[in-house]
């Protein structure tokens, strides 16, 4: 039979003879009352029933010690119910996996301290039992607050669950002198033994060694005779048993040699910053989130992440600001956190490179982007005070936000972490206010100007009179730009010696050997980049007791202090368009640019026309001067800077002693050129104008034209012939369509013919005609109209569509069409007509 028990902890030990139930069996029902022959038995426990400490917690203080492997600190409280003389501390693991090892923490180097209330206990004898058991000796008083601070423990090698068991004993009495509670509670038998000993041995000198033994204090025994003690049956106190105080979570290992900061300095906006990490042991799974937790002060940029090849595909959840669960080496108040969710697993293990049969780590790198901290009032105090370590968890959350709760994270989630191991960056000083500021309307493209750099200096900098090294400005500018050779604006400058510029950097040198605290001006002379650098910042840099050769290096180690600004855009003002007479790759086609600057630009001055890359052009035919003055046309082949590789064509005109170009009018030029030879060919994105007076300096420009798209249907316009160029006449428009190759229709609809506003052919559409080879009915040789559509219509004033039969095929050929139309009252500004091949709505969605 089994029948179920309950009773409170007891306020002292109880031997297991103490702790029985009987069974009673009486021979009839009444026999009990009656106090008649009974049948029964009795059957004790197997163990001791002790109390349990009171107010007992067990927490990892200090440091992040979550991870396998990792060295921590353990805090243990306690109130012991009985007195004591020993403690013993252990712990052991359940691990995730099955079969895995079972060791708990290690103690072997761990420091330990006692206090009792707020008294440090110094007559605490530490014994290391085994690298998992500690056991500690001293007088342990009932009802007294004891607290163990574990110093350098270190966690098992393998997660899972660690529980601990923390059990006091007591110090036997010496043989032959007093009987023991332990003793007593052993039984009668052990009691009289214990009792009769000191007659038997009937020996003074015998007696007087035990008196000798019992006078020492706990802490003066010897570990052979402490670890006596422990015999739970006879000695054992308080206890607690599998207390489960936190779990052993997998290891996020980052390689610190690797990782990188772009810029180590305060107030840097927008640097990059780059890890290798990998896991130990197991693999983090699809679904799980990488966390990235930003050390104090800085600023994670959103949508910044970047994996590296051999990372696994992940989702970008951007930057989270989240509270959390503990504070525990985080610190308090909102967290900055960079998430990802993996989508794939990430391994800790793969197979090895060169030996498929091993498995070794599997180091992933990443970067992202971030602000550094503000320049610190006390930057001493800072370092010692501000925590700059990494945190890297992953946890199990599959949801949306922080957590389960909205804005806050749950430990309880986590699966690895790196226990902000990763100390994080040197960070030096950092230049105030920097800020670039070309001169008055000097930001146009390939201009050259001046640039005023003012900054500020926190510390005064000075060269020791022992050094032969001097003090240097290092100033880098976005690709683009390039520095006169001696780029100094004015000579003498009564604050810097010499300048010398190559491409994009400047390296100044200090006219004297102290530079103060305090702002300052530098004003350089060079020229601006083509277009608006995608990267655009400057960076000014200062250096100590260094030669000219190291600051032009710019060493970190060198470089005393730093400073970015963003740089400013270039105007890109000029009115103008691109278009192409063909869209087709390989082909022979005619470019119309049309502007109107708001410039006036003197004889002899000069227009350049910036092609993309691998487009060609030519001055030979020779340039159609539509409404664009006359001019001497040659033909360059160049970069668009000292750092650039992107050679590409262009056409100088230089405009002819009597011509010029007056604001606010409308200009039009046709030169000739050729397509790439494929789709992929045109690396270039824009087209470009500058507008430049007889000295060469830039007057306005627009480098930033878009490109047209490249198709390879085949079709091109050979030409466009009207009848009449009579204001408001009614005019029929030749129109020769040119098909390379026989063109398949099935994602081809219509043919759109546009002519420029002002032209009208709706009230002349049904006079289109397709005359090609002299048909004047519908024949094989004319394009495939769609009859069942309606042939061609005009849905607006200066639109024409063709509808396309999409069952049949364009063959190869020429094709006449005729096209009525209604002229205008003036010539349009950009007088370009376009033919397109258009898709069918279905194909967009519609």
């Amino acid at each position: 039979f089994a029948f179920a028990a309950a009773a409170d902890w007891p306020r002292k030990t109880l031997a297991s003879s103490d702790n029985a139930f009987f069974a009673i069996i009486p021979a009839r029902a009444d026999s009990i009352v009656q106090g008649r022959a009974l049948a029964g038995g009795r059957a004790e426990l197997p163990y001791p029933v002790a109390p349990r400490f009171r107010s007992f917690s067990l927490q990892s203080v200090g440091a992040l010690a979550l991870a396998v492997r990792s060295i921590g600190d353990i805090r243990i409280t306690f109130k012991p119910v009985q007195d004591a003389e020993a403690l013993l501390v252990s712990s052991r693991l359940l691990p995730l996996v099955a079969g895995q090892s079972t060791l708990g923490a290690n103690f072997s180097t761990a420091r330990i301290q006692v206090t009792a209330g707020p008294q440090l206990l110094k007559d605490v004898l530490v014994i290391h039992e085994t690298e998992t058991r500690v056991v500690l000796a001293a007088s342990f008083l009932m009802d007294i607050t004891y607290m163990l601070m574990l110093q350098g423990v270190t966690n098992p090698l393998v997660a899972g669950r660690l529980h601990w068991k923390v059990r006091s004993f007591s110090q036997p009495s010496p043989k032959g002198s007093l009987v023991t509670a332990a003793e007593a509670a052993a039984g009668p038998s052990v009691a009289r033994a214990a009792a009769k000993q000191q007659a038997v041995a009937g020996s003074t000198s015998r007696a007087a060694a035990a008196n000798a033994a019992e006078s020492k204090k706990p802490h003066e025994q010897d570990a052979e005779v402490i670890l006596r003690w422990l015999s739970w049956e006879t000695q054992g106190r308080d206890e607690i048993l599998d207390f489960n105080a936190f779990p052993i979570l997998g290891l996020i290992t980052t390689d610190p040699t690797t990782a990188y900061l772009e810029n180590g300095f305060f107030d840097f906006p927008d640097t990059t910053v780059a890890f290798t990490i990998k896991l130990h042991p197991g693999q983090a799974v699809a679904g799980q989130r990488l966390l990235v937790f930003a050390p104090e002060g800085w600023h994670l940029r959103s949508r910044t992440f970047a994996k590296i090849p051999g990372f696994p595909s992940v989702d970008d959840l951007g930057r989270l600001q989240c509270y959390s669960s503990t504070t525990q080496g985080i610190g308090k108040g909102l967290l900055e956190i960079y998430a990802v969710r993996l989508m794939e697993p990430l391994l800790g293990m793969v197979p090895c490179r060169f030996n498929l049969q091993e498995m070794c780590d599997n180091p992933v790198r990443f970067t992202l982007r971030a602000d550094t901290p503000q320049t610190p009032g006390d930057l001493e105090r800072w370092t010692i005070e501000s925590n700059q370590g990494w945190l890297f968890q992953v946890d199990d959350y599959r949801g949306s936000g922080c957590g389960p709760e909205a804005t806050r994270l749950d430990a309880s989630l986590v699966r690895f972490t790196n226990d902000m191991h990763f100390p994080g960056f040197e960070l030096k000083e950092s230049l105030g206010q920097l800020k670039v500021v070309p001169e008055p309307s000097g930001n146009l493209p390939q201009l050259v100007t001046t640039f005023a750099v003012e900054f500020e200096t926190r510390t005064d900098l000075r060269v020791r009179a022992t050094d032969a090294g001097a003090l240097f400005l290092r100033l880098l500018a976005p690709k683009g730009i390039e520095f006169d050779l001696g780029c100094l604006a004015a000579e003498p400058d009564p604050d810097y010696a010499v300048c010398e510029g190559n491409a994009s950097l400047a390296v100044v040198q200090i006219r004297e050997a102290t530079f103060a605290t305090g702002k300052h001006l530098l004003v350089l002379r060079g020229t601006n980049a083509v277009r608006t650098p995608q990267w655009n910042w400057w960076t000014l840099e200062t250096f100590v007791n260094v030669s000219f050769q190291a600051a032009q290096a710019g060493d970190f180690k060198d470089i005393r202090q730093r400073g970015r600004a963003a740089g400013f855009s270039n105007d890109q003002s000029l009115l103008a368009t691109v278009g192409p007479g063909s869209q087709q790759v390989g082909s022979m086609t005619l470019i119309f640019l049309w502007m109107r600057p708001d410039v006036y630009v003197p004889p002899l001055g000069f227009l350049e026309l910036h092609a993309p890359q691998s487009m060609e052009l030519s001055c030979n035919p020779s340039l159609v001067f539509v409404s664009m003055p006359l001019g001497q046309c040659n033909l360059h082949h160049i970069a668009s800077g000292a750092e650039f590789t992107d050679t590409h064509d262009v056409i100088e005109l230089q405009f002819s002693k009597g011509s010029f170009l007056l604001p606010n009018q409308e200009y039009e030029l046709v030169v000739h050129a050729s397509n790439p030879s494929s789709l992929n060919a045109l690396l270039g994105k824009s087209w470009g104008v500058l507008l430049r007076d007889n000295s060469r300096e830039v007057l306005q420009a627009n480098m930033e034209i878009p490109c047209y798209n490249l198709t390879s249907f085949g079709m091109s316009v050979l030409s466009l012939q009207p009848s009449t160029a009579v204001p408001y006449a009614r005019n029929e428009v030749r129109l020769l369509l040119q098909f390379e190759r026989t063109l398949q229709l099935s994602s081809i609809s219509e043919i759109r013919i546009e002519a420029p506003a002002g032209w009208d052919f709706q009230p002349l559409c049904h006079l289109f005609k397709d005359i090609t080879a002299g048909c004047t009915s519908r024949c094989s040789y004319q394009l495939p109209y769609a009859e069942d559509r309606g042939h061609h219509l005009c849905p607006q004033a200066n639109v024409l569509l063709v509808l396309l039969d999409q069952s049949q095929v364009i063959d190869a050929g020429v094709f006449v069409l005729l096209l009525g139309v209604v002229n205008p009252a003036a010539a349009p500004a950009q007088n370009i007509w376009s033919v397109s091949l258009l898709s069918p709505a279905t194909m967009s969605g519609w």
